[in-house]
């Protein structure tokens, strides 16, 4: 398409808009109107739900009542969507389901993605169960034969699938038999979460079952299957609470892939039909608006959100602190915030929520606030903590206060508790380090090579700190290939500018050099060695 024929494309859209807006619209209503567009587009809900004018009006449009679910303005009793997409057919199964109506969802686009297939299939086949509250060898088919229809990537979901109806259907001999032939860790791992796998756990310590292999698995894939401190108090109790759980999970792919609508009208319709899970998906749910827009109201809601959980109120604590900042909480408010919060039992849980006051100080006040507040409140637990997250952040902390030496034993204990996978972030910033400190040279150059191999040279701070390892060492021409790669992937950054720079100074190109010194001097005004760079001469 040209660009005249777009631009002409673009003025026609904007014609048919305006003149399809009443032409009686006063300057109020116009503002009003772009409010509610620009609320829409932000997904701030509670903003377009304030600013709505339709309030009492009939036959209203499926994508209003789904907002109105949002922010739970309406009763799920009386909802019927009557558009054919697959959001609308899923919130319409779901609150049938409620209410114990055994419907299939009927939907025949071809175009859905695997997981929509899968939680689609699977809830179809529990439809079969609902109708036929005694298993029988028809019923056990239909529902084999609707499961069959799901992407085999998803074995492991398959699979609990059909375990879980041999148990809600008292099967013991059918499930004993089927857990004997699965191989875990031969099989997929998509869709499978530590809420299934906890429930499946249960059944298998009721069953007196040997869970070795399945042990396997989770020590396998546990990085890739979620929170087991937060799964472990979800409720599995009944075949619709495991509907329920895939809608869940639904939900979380939803998010994943930024489908942010589809998520939280699922996690809203969740909340009101699973009272023993309720606070799981507020908590979601408070989690995603705030991290899309800074509205008071959902901040408020968080705030006076209370569970019965402990990790679920820690969760809200972790919220509240991280987003202080953005609804203006003043100092004295956070600290006292904080400082109220003394019923968290778990020391973990403590360290965590201190980092979040620190960070509110470090970006509020100043960095010695922030690692003096740490310091102060938990300096022993930082000491004794085999977090390496905590051991870390605090490392980093002590680095940028230029407390050289301290740094350097936290970073290297964090590292020492990785075993034999520390993180590449880690091992970069340790090495950087010694690169600063002209020590360890041949140390931190096999450790960035390691971190460069782990992150598909596709990490351009780890790309600049090796170039500048072989800055340090005088071997320009490979300081370039290497700062120059970093450059490509991170233009816009300053210190990746002034080391690529220093190597074309180096080399004697000088006018790239200023070129590059100039781009600091004009759009990189706060860098921290700003005034090295004006003061840089190419006389010689």
């Amino acid at each position: 398409m040209s660009r005249k024929t777009s631009k002409f494309i673009t003025i026609l859209i904007a014609y048919v808009f305006l003149f399809s807006v009443p032409l009686c619209l006063n300057a109020s209503n116009s503002n009003n109107l772009l409010s509610i567009i620009q609320a829409e587009r932000s997904h701030d809900y509670y903003s377009w739900s304030e600013l709505d004018s339709n309030k009492n009006s009939d036959g209203l449009m499926d994508g209003y009542i789904i907002k109105k679910i949002i922010v739970k303005d309406w009763d799920l009793k009386k909802v019927n969507l009557k558009s054919s997409n697959f959001l609308n057919i899923t919130l319409n199964g779901l609150i049938n389901l409620d209410k114990k109506q055994c419907r299939d969802i009927a939907f025949d686009n071809q175009n859905l993605q695997s997981f929509e297939n899968a939680f689609l299939q699977a809830f179809n086949a529990w439809q079969i169960h609902c109708k036929n509250k005694k298993i029988t060898k028809k019923s056990q088919i239909n529902f084999d034969n609707n499961l069959k229809a799901i992407d085999p990537n998803f074995s492991n979901f398959i699979d609990f699938n059909k375990l879980s109806y041999f148990y809600f259907n008292q099967k013991k001999d059918e499930f004993i038999n089927l857990y004997s032939q699965i191989n875990f860790e031969n099989s997929q791992f998509i869709s499978i979460n530590f809420r299934k796998i906890i429930f499946l756990k249960k059944i298998l310590k009721e069953y007196n079952i040997d869970s070795s292999n399945l042990e396997l698995f989770i020590n396998k894939y546990y990085a890739l299957l979620g929170d087991q401190r937060v799964d472990k108090y979800y409720k599995i109790l009944s075949y619709q609470q495991l509907v329920f759980e895939q809608a869940y999970q639904l939900s979380n792919y939803y998010k994943t892939l930024e489908r942010y609508e589809n998520s939280l009208a699922i996690l809203s319709v969740l909340s009101e039909l699973d009272p023993d899970n309720n606070d799981h998906y507020l908590i979601d749910k408070y989690q995603i608006m705030l991290s899309l827009t800074k509205n008071q109201k959902v901040f408020n809601l968080l705030n006076t959100f209370n569970s019965k959980l402990e990790i679920l109120n820690f969760m809200k604590h972790k919220l509240f602190l991280e987003y202080a900042s953005s609804f203006n909480i003043n100092k004295e408010d956070v600290m006292n915030y904080y400082n109220s919060l003394n019923n968290i039992s778990d020391p973990d849980f403590q360290l965590n929520l201190a980092f979040e006051v620190s960070s509110f100080l470090y970006a509020t006040e100043d960095l010695e606030q922030s690692i003096s507040f740490l310091e102060n409140c938990c300096f022993k637990m930082i000491q004794e903590t085999q977090s390496i997250e905590y051991i870390f952040r605090y490392g980093a902390l002590l680095e940028e206060s230029k407390r050289t030496s301290e740094a350097e034993e936290f970073i290297l204990k964090s590292i020492e508790y990785s075993g034999d996978n520390p993180s590449p972030i880690i091992l970069n910033y340790l090495a950087y380090l010694w690169i600063e400190m002209d020590k360890n040279f041949e140390t931190a150059e096999n450790m960035l090579v390691k971190a460069v191999s782990e992150t598909e040279a596709n990490n351009g701070a780890i790309l600049d700190s090796l170039g500048w390892l072989y800055f340090k060492k005088n071997n320009f021409d490979i300081a370039e290939k290497w700062i120059h790669s970093a450059y490509l992937l991170e233009p816009a950054e300053p210190e990746i500018i002034d080391h690529l720079s220093q190597v074309y100074k180096e080399q004697g190109r000088n006018k790239e050099a200023q070129y590059l010194d100039a781009k600091i001097l004009n759009f990189h005004k706060n860098y921290f060695r700003f005034e090295e760079v004006q003061n840089r001469n190419y006389e010689n």
